[in-house]
């Protein structure tokens, strides 16, 4: 009978197949797959022994640029050629990548980031682990593999996420000293890879741990300059904010300029940015709303567009509650009821002052009788 793995590869690929990466690590862990990242739900793999022009004739679709990787168009998976790769220039894709049959499955392990990700399971089901990936995987170490690490600027806060994404693991001494000396490259890295790896970061169960990292290793410069990193890591840890949760924290502890500048930097997508900029608008008021008066209140709510539709309000007023630990449930009613309120028999040119008074009314009263039950 084949093994698992055996079953689950193209049995039309050439050359001798190994599953590596994130979903070996994640099944050492015991992470089931539709618990971890969906975006990491299928399979990579690595080919010795094999050419591109055999992997094509295989069936495989090339996806990659600067070197061979290879879709199957029926599963997701990528089959990408072992390779070794020399660093040529700075920053994060400075890379020659050498492929040919010789390159054995160690050479191509060697490459990789952290010895949990060097390790690879044939199709046998036998683990092949040159660099002590299991051993560290029982430690609970992220620990690099080797020198040719120190090559790629982004491991820095590949490893930072890392940790934001496994709170029991700590990251080896000998580990954090190497990142300590690659912050000179760091400003050469994309907007977007910087992006991505903070994102995914704030999605971990510690997302401070990132902040923490990148403020031991020496690394929050130059991308998360401006921003009061020290305040950020307490903050999610003391809310135990997540996921755009935490990215809102940055409009929470920020003034509005300084937020809005910053996720520009990293080209933080609009819908995110849009809500770090609202909560830094409006989310210190939003929280003291209990205490304003009714003019103000209503101001207020028709500032943070509580009356239009869509879900932007609701998702500003769940920002803020998490942000600032105010219960906010009752504000978010009331625009709902204010919202839905028709008038009847009024003319058109009274219609917009008159609908402005009953909303007005409606904040008075809800306002009074939430300080007569307080």
């Amino acid at each position: 009978m084949p093994s698992r793995i055996e079953s689950e590869v193209n049995p039309n690929v050439p050359g001798t197949v190994y599953l590596v990466g994130g979903s070996l690590r994640d099944e050492m862990l015991g992470i089931e797959a539709e618990d971890s990242d969906p975006k990491k739900t299928d399979r990579d793999w690595v080919v010795t022994g094999a050419t591109p022009q055999a992997m094509v004739r295989a069936g495989l679709k090339p996806v990659g640029k600067a070197f061979p990787v290879y879709l199957d168009p029926q599963t997701g998976d990528q089959y990408a050629l072992a390779r070794t790769e020399r660093k040529v220039g700075r920053g994060h894709q400075a890379f020659e990548f050498e492929f040919d049959t010789g390159i054995d499955l160690e050479e191509d392990l060697r490459r990789r980031d952290l010895t949990i990700n060097a390790m690879a399971r044939d199709i046998e089901g036998n683990l092949i682990d040159p660099y002590g990936g299991r051993e560290d995987l029982q430690q609970k170490v992220l620990r690099h593999v080797s020198d040719a690490f120190r090559e790629d600027p982004l491991r820095v806060f590949r490893v930072a996420r890392f940790a934001a994404s496994m709170p029991e693991f700590s990251v080896a001494p000998e580990t954090v000293e190497l990142m300590s000396t690659m912050g000179e490259e760091l400003g050469d890295l994309s907007a977007e890879r910087v992006w991505h790896e903070y994102a995914k970061a704030m999605g971990g169960l510690t997302p401070f741990r990132f902040f923490d990292t990148l403020n031991e290793v020496d690394a929050v410069d130059p991308w998360f300059s401006g921003l009061a990193v020290i305040g950020l890591s307490t903050m999610l840890r003391e809310r135990w904010l997540r996921k755009l949760h935490a990215v809102a924290a940055v409009g929470w502890i920020h003034d509005e300029s300084t937020a809005v500048e910053w996720l520009r930097r990293v080209k933080a997508p609009g819908r995110v940015l849009r809500l770090a900029r609202d909560v830094a608008r409006y989310g210190h008021a939003l929280s003291g709303f209990f205490e304003r008066d009714d003019e103000s209140a209503l101001v207020l709510l028709e500032h943070t567009n509580a009356f239009r539709p869509g879900e932007a309000f609701m998702r500003l007023v769940t920002a803020v509650e998490k942000c600032s630990g105010v219960d906010l449930k009752g504000v978010a009613e009331l625009a709902e009821n204010l919202r839905a309120i028709r008038l009847r028999n009024v003319s058109n040119e009274e219609y917009g002052w008159r609908l402005r008074e009953a909303r007005l009314e409606g904040v008075a009263e809800y306002l009074r009788e939430h300080r007569t039950s307080a």
